[in-house]
């Protein structure tokens, strides 16, 4: 760390949407800062999922993919929107070596929605290591909306070497065994 003044050590927010031109950006004193490039390659350091109360549409539910770039950045996906399912069944592919080493996480929109993101993720050589293209069902063929995301989120920070409160490991398969979300 260096000494004197610096940025914040705080994760910099960047949010999801299929806007017109983008896909996503930050938020600067309720301004829209749109983000033009479509990856964003770091080292995963967690992932979450956040409780949001909204006078207009009720609680909502937020996917927090936190990343380790130039800087800390957390982004935000609805846990119910195709960004967050195609990137947790594909992040669940990684071994636990690929999940230690910096990725690529490259943001697109559907070619059939307007309004639809997925993500693919690479290697830091460029290289796919994972993609959405199967968006629908995962590597076993479970069907994607049937998954437990708060055990694939569990699993995935595990291989990431998260230590982690909220579940219980069985000690020789590695499984989890119990969630307390």
């Amino acid at each position: 760390m260096q000494l004197g003044f610096g940025t914040s050590l705080q994760a910099k927010p960047i949010y999801v949407k299929a806007n017109e031109g983008f896909l996503w950006y930050f938020v600067d004193n309720d301004n829209v800062i749109p983000i033009s490039e479509p990856r964003i390659t770091g080292y995963l350091t967690g992932l979450e999922i956040r409780k949001f109360e909204s006078e207009d549409f009720g609680d909502r539910y937020k996917l927090v993919i936190k990343i380790n770039a130039d800087r800390l950045y957390a982004i935000y996906s609805g846990l119910d929107t195709w960004f967050s399912k195609s990137f947790l069944v594909r992040a669940k592919e990684l071994t636990e070596q690929q999940l230690r080493e910096p990725i690529s996480i490259e943001v697109y929109r559907s070619k059939e929605k307007k309004t639809v993101c997925f993500c693919s993720l690479y290697d830091t050589r460029g290289i796919r290591i994972a993609s959405s293209h199967q968006w629908q069902r995962d590597r076993e063929g479970k069907v994607v909306d049937d998954l437990n995301w708060e055990s694939l989120i569990a699993f995935i920070n595990k291989q990431i070497g998260i230590p982690n409160e909220d579940y219980q490991v069985d000690p020789e398969t590695g499984e989890i065994l119990e969630l307390m979300l």
